[in-house]
C-alpha cells in the first residue's frame, strides 16, 4: 500500500512523497531561472539512501516508462536530451 503526500520543496520546488513496500520515495521538481528545471529522486529503505538527479525531460520520461513497465514487459528502452542520457532496463527484484 503506497501513502503519498505533496507540497513545496525547501528550494522553491514541487515535492511528493510516497511509501512503496517499505521505502521512503521522494521527487522534488526544482526550479531554475532558465525556465526549466530538473527533478530529484530520493530512495530511503532498510539498505541506505539512493539519489539520482535529472533533467525535467528525464524525469517525464523515467514516469513514463515507469507506467509502461507495470503494463507490459519491455525489454529495455532509451532517453537523452542536452543534459542527461538514460537507460531503463526491465529487471526483477
Amino acid at each position: 500500500m503506497a501513502r503519498q503526500s505533496f507540497g513545496m520543496g525547501k528550494r522553491g520546488g514541487l515535492k511528493r512523497c510516497s511509501v512503496v513496500e517499505k521505502k521512503f520515495i521522494e521527487v522534488e521538481r526544482r526550479f531554475n531561472d532558465a525556465g526549466g528545471g530538473r527533478v530529484v529522486i530520493s530512495e530511503r529503505g532498510p539498505k541506505g539512501v539512493f539519489h539520482v538527479t535529472t533533467s525535467e525531460g528525464g524525469g517525464r520520461w523515467l514516469g513514463k516508462f515507469l507506467c509502461e513497465l507495470s503494463a507490459t514487459l519491455i525489454a529495455w528502452k532509451r532517453y537523452s536530451d542536452n543534459w542527461v542520457s538514460i537507460v531503463g532496463v526491465s529487471k526483477e527484484n
